[in-house]
């Protein structure tokens, strides 16, 4: 598995889905690790607290918007969890997310950059509620890879 990662991880990135607790998060933690030893600048985000950065900046002058998103532009492996938890009433993401999410993926697909991102929601149900652009994308920018199993928190809470 480590070979077949090491492979993929700087060359191609990915997309985990899943439900609840099949070890999304745990895995992307593991693909961070892996490439950390590899020598690879390698960052970290929530989605839903990255978008509430950005909006932070435009309060303050300290800060713009370019500033947060050229270091998650730049590195080498860039990890963005947690992609579409952050839908309105309508089912539909924001104009401003959709923005961002095509800022960070165009600038990293040109600088052909690998990105790996999570969600509990399918590409196709991603696309839905964020535009057919991401999608199309992430199909082109990442594999695809459907985590299934229990919800492993809760498994552990059983065995305490």
């Amino acid at each position: 598995m480590r070979n077949k990662l090491l492979k993929l991880a700087p060359r191609k990135g990915g997309y985990l889905y899943g439900l609840c607790g099949v070890g999304k998060s745990y895995s992307l933690c593991a693909i961070a690790r892996l490439m950390l030893t590899e020598g690879y600048t390698v960052r970290r985000v929530v989605w839903e607290r990255l978008t509430l950065d950005i909006r932070g900046t435009y309060k303050s002058n300290k800060q713009s918007e370019r500033d947060l998103l050229q270091p998650l532009i730049d590195c080498d492996v860039l990890i963005i969890e947690d992609v579409g938890t952050t839908t309105s009433a309508g089912g539909t993401e924001s104009d401003f997310n959709l923005r961002v999410l095509l800022t960070i993926l165009d600038s990293r697909l040109e600088g052909r950059r690998p990105t790996w991102l999570s969600s509990n929601k399918s590409v196709e149900q991603l696309a839905q509620t964020f535009d057919d652009r991401i999608g199309s994308r992430l199909h082109e920018h990442c594999e695809i890879i459907l985590l299934e199993g229990p919800d492993r928190r809760k498994m552990s809470k059983r065995s305490d």
